[in-house]
């Protein structure tokens, strides 16, 4: 400390900067906030399901986000690599158009398959991994399961939106969906008890994906119709699962394995048709790019590893 002193004479005097701290808080303040009120509107559950239907119901909803929310450790990788590569790429708008664009169909079309999936295989797993004491959370699991896929896609369009110097336009969008969620959530929590918990995320999160695509799309002109290509995957496939899982637990009426596995074919099924539709945005095709990309990259790596 000595040596820097004398190398810098500068002594600490009771006066700021202003316009330096007003530059950095008109920027620091609205990154930072937003886990705040995030963490904020989290709180809504110990408080409003604990008062009203008791701590073993906070415990059910907990445990479930917790096993339900484990694929979304992809998600905050993911992030951090793609908010640098966002901010190189500011002045070239066909570039972080593309960048993003492509980053959304192939997270979305891996997560519109295996989630599905999942959701479907939830029933007969969570009895055998976990035994029957939660076989009360099985539905939680399965709507936080979904809810998954909207918050990794958001989590996407927001590193999106912060890099493209909108962070305020983030905070309120982040404002507003904790006030829904206090506000939507109470009136669920007594009008349903706790099957009202689950349909919560999939509503507020739906429209949080459909405003933050909006405001996204607004960064340049490149990326118009967004909101489209991200909404439209989401949404069809949502109603896929619920008419594979109808439709499963109708044809079979006894037997949780064989639910699980007509259920599962099914949803592949329904698929299938929906690429075959001129409509639909297709997701075959992205998963065909991502297995291409990852057998490049091992191509590569192969005489890497076998070179002395």
């Amino acid at each position: 400390l000595l040596c820097i002193w004398y190398a810098s004479p500068w002594r600490p005097r009771l006066t700021f900067p202003r316009a330096v701290i007003r530059r950095l808080l008109g920027v620091g303040l609205a990154f930072q906030l937003p886990p705040l009120v995030a963490a904020l509107t989290v709180g809504w559950i110990p408080l409003v399901v604990g008062r009203v239907l008791g701590q073993d119901a906070v415990g059910l909803v907990n445990w479930a986000w917790a096993l339900a929310s484990t694929p979304m450790m992809i998600s905050a990788i993911l992030n951090r690599v793609a908010f640098p590569a966002y901010c190189r790429l500011q002045d070239d708008p066909a570039g972080f158009a593309d960048y993003l664009r492509s980053s959304l169909r192939r997270l979305s079309a891996t997560l519109c398959l295996l989630i599905p999936l999942a959701v479907l295989a939830v029933p007969v797993a969570v009895p055998l991994l976990f035994g029957e004491r939660w076989g009360a959370a099985i539905p939680l699991v399965q709507w936080f399961s979904v809810e998954c896929i909207l918050i990794t896609l958001i989590g996407l369009l927001a590193t999106a939106q912060n890099a493209g110097e909108r962070p305020w336009e983030r905070l309120a969008v982040t404002i507003c969906v904790g006030a829904s969620k206090w506000a939507l959530g109470t009136w669920l929590i007594h009008r349903f008890g706790l099957v009202g918990v689950g349909p919560l995320g999939i509503i507020v999160g739906l429209g949080e994906l459909w405003v933050t695509a909006w405001l996204v799309s607004r960064l340049n002109p490149a990326l118009r119709g967004l909101v489209r290509e991200v909404v439209e995957p989401f949404v069809t496939v949502g109603l896929l699962l619920l008419g594979a899982s109808v439709g499963a637990s109708y044809l079979v009426r006894e037997g949780l394995w064989l639910q699980a596995l007509l259920g599962a074919a099914l949803f592949c099924g329904l698929f299938l048709l929906r690429e075959r539709l001129p409509g639909p945005r297709p997701l075959v095709a992205e998963l065909r790019t991502i297995a291409g990309l990852v057998r490049a990259r091992l191509t590569r790596a192969a005489p890497r590893e076998s070179s002395p």
